[in-house]
């Protein structure tokens, strides 16, 4: 699934925050299993932003040449800016919506020049 923005919580312990709608149909994969990871797109990975946007596309096929799989067997895009691996900690209602408050457990840094901006309903560049 395609996020649009997550929260820095903490540094000391690394935490994020983000909400995912109560109907989505993803939603039940964050209460079955706690660990997951938050791509940082590229900006050349544009297309991989739209096809996880996308009703419908909440499946992770296996056999995909951008997805690898860390050594827990979490699913991350190759190639991203940067990953972040967490872990759900707590999750807070918030009206349509959960909140979920993760750990950041690891994390890696690709060699993306530019992170793919979604801003005004359309994807952007940052100049330099």
């Amino acid at each position: 699934m395609t996020i649009n923005s997550f929260t820095s919580v903490s540094l000391s312990p690394p935490m994020v925050l983000w909400c995912i709608n109560k109907t989505s149909r993803m939603c039940h994969h964050f209460e079955e299993q706690s660990e997951y990871s938050i791509n940082v797109l590229t900006a050349e990975q544009q297309d991989l932003s739209r096809h996880y946007a996308k009703s419908g596309s909440a499946s992770l096929p296996s056999a995909s040449s951008h997805i690898s799989f860390a050594d827990d067997g979490t699913p991350f895009i190759q190639d991203s800016a940067t990953t972040f691996f967490c872990r759900i900690v707590a999750k807070y209602d918030g009206g349509d919506h959960y909140i979920l408050l993760s750990s950041v457990l690891d994390y890696q840094i690709g060699h993306a020049d530019a992170p793919l901006v979604f801003h005004r309903g359309r994807y952007q560049s940052i100049a330099a």
